[in-house]
This record gives structure tokens, C-alpha cells and sequence, in this order.
């Protein structure tokens, strides 16, 4: 089992972010971003291996996987079937994650670690895997603790997928990661899982953070301010030097990997 995530090196680092599809990657050196790009073809991450090979530190995560959140007791062990019954189809190989941050000791389960992802592991023999989603779940528990009282809930939107949490009272109560990024899909997540657990959302009192894709965020704003008060659009975590890269929310999860 791999711990959350691990803390900023002031020497040259390497961060790679794996969505299924594309592989991102940005280059560190004293907490700064010095370099950045992406590869679409699987060919090409030996020639990335090779350029970076000088790098004191590679970190390697999965942008936006299925996931599951179990106590570590009950998941060591069986991290896949769990997966398996939560999301209704196998995942081609999944990985676990240790959090001591979010309440009690759990185990975040990762799908979406199958035969490409081993490739990353020969490409980075000495790469550590983190969890971006762990990094971003406990980021998101940072920021709901000092509101004891009321109702959080966290959005970070990719451009294939988003990821979504609710803090009620400081507990993380919910999350999950949807395709359903058309039209008001993410609202009807949220609001089902809030009717749900029996909240009554005219009185309650719930702020709604959104992050990641411009575009997207833009009209989720809209999409939740219908039922929300409090919505605010949270800036990208990264300091960029040069224009931020699009699409944001795909680099801005990679940035939690290292939280």
C-alpha cells in the first residue's frame, strides 16, 4: 500500500500524470515549474525517461481513476473486489492508498493501474506512485475543517472527467468521479447524493467550490448557483511562469500528487 503523497524537493523533480489516454508531465526544481508538456503515444515515454534521467525524484500518479474509500483493516487484500462491487465492472488493476488525514485510518483504491501503467514502472523503475485523488481529497478536508458547521462541497473538472467530495461538518461523507460532464450532470450528482442522505439543501448551509477547466467551471457556476448561494471558482493551485497550459483541470490534478 502507498501513502498519500509526499512533500516538495528542492531538488530537480519530475511529476507525471497518466489519464488513460495522455501522459503529462512537469519538471521541478526548487518548487518551481521549469518545464512542462505532454505525449499522446505510449512509444514516446522512453525517449521522456532518457531526457529526464539527471531528475533526483519521479513521482508517478492516475489522473481522475474510478475510486473507492474503505477502512485500510477491512480493504487489506481484497482493494480489487471492493473496487469490483462498487463500480458494477473490473477494473484492469487497481493500487491503494493510505490516508491518516481524513478521520480514521483509510485506504483510497485506485482502478484504472492495468498493463500501460506497468510500462510506466519500467520507463521509471525508481518513480514513487501517489495518489492525486488522495492529495485532492485531503486538500479539500484542509479547507472544509475551519467551517465545523457547515456543508462543503469540492468539484475539480478535467476535460474527460471530474472529481467530486462533500464534507459535512468537517467529515467526508461522499465522493466520486463521473463522465458526466454534459450539460447539468455534475449538479445532479451532487444534489442526488445530498437528497440522498436526507439533507435539506433550502437550510442548510453549503458552499460549493469549483476548480479545473475554464469553460467548464464557468457553467457549472451557472448550473449551481441555481440551488447554491455560495459558489466560488477556485484559481489553479500551480504557479505558471508562462500562460497556463489547457486544459487546466487535467494539470491542475496533477498538482495534488504532490500535496
Amino acid at each position: 500500500m502507498e501513502t498519500g503523497g509526499i512533500n516538495q524537493s528542492t531538488k530537480a523533480s519530475l511529476i507525471l500524470g497518466w489519464d488513460g489516454a495522455i501522459l503529462r508531465w512537469i519538471c521541478m526544481e526548487d518548487g518551481h515549474v521549469e518545464e512542462y508538456g505532454q505525449i499522446d503515444e505510449v512509444a514516446e515515454w522512453s525517449t521522456l525517461a532518457d531526457r529526464f534521467n539527471h531528475v533526483e525524484q519521479v513521482t508517478l500518479t492516475r489522473l481522475f481513476p474510478e475510486i473507492t474509500l474503505m477502512p485500510a483493516a477491512v480493504a487489506d487484500g481484497i482493494e480489487e473486489a471492493i473496487l469490483t462491487l462498487h463500480h458494477g465492472v473490473r477494473s484492469e488493476g487497481c493500487r491503494a492508498f493510505l490516508s491518516q488525514r481524513l478521520g480514521e485510518e483509510l485506504s483510497l483504491i485506485e482502478g484504472g493501474h492495468g498493463s500501460e501503467v506497468e510500462l510506466l514502472n519500467t520507463c521509471w523503475p525508481k518513480g514513487r506512485w501517489t495518489s492525486a485523488a488522495l492529495g485532492w481529497l485531503e486538500a479539500q478536508s484542509q479547507l472544509a475543517s475551519p467551517h465545523a458547521n457547515s456543508i462543503a462541497v469540492s468539484i475539480l473538472s478535467g476535460s474527460n472527467r471530474a472529481m467530486m467530495c462533500r464534507f459535512d461538518a468537517g467529515a467526508l461523507t461522499w465522493c466520486t468521479v463521473t463522465d458526466d460532464l454534459e450539460g447539468s450532470g455534475i449538479l445532479y450528482h451532487c444534489v442526488n447524493a445530498m437528497v440522498r442522505d436526507g439533507i435539506k439543501m433550502e437550510s442548510a448551509d453549503i458552499r460549493v467550490s469549483l476548480g479545473g477547466v475554464e469553460s467548464m467551471t464557468l457553467e457549472l457556476k451557472q448550473h449551481f448557483k441555481r440551488f447554491f448561494k455560495q459558489v466560488e471558482v477556485e484559481p489553479t493551485p500551480w504557479e505558471w511562469t508562462d500562460s497556463q497550459p489547457e486544459p487546466a483541470g487535467d494539470w491542475d490534478a496533477i498538482f495534488f500528487a504532490n500535496h
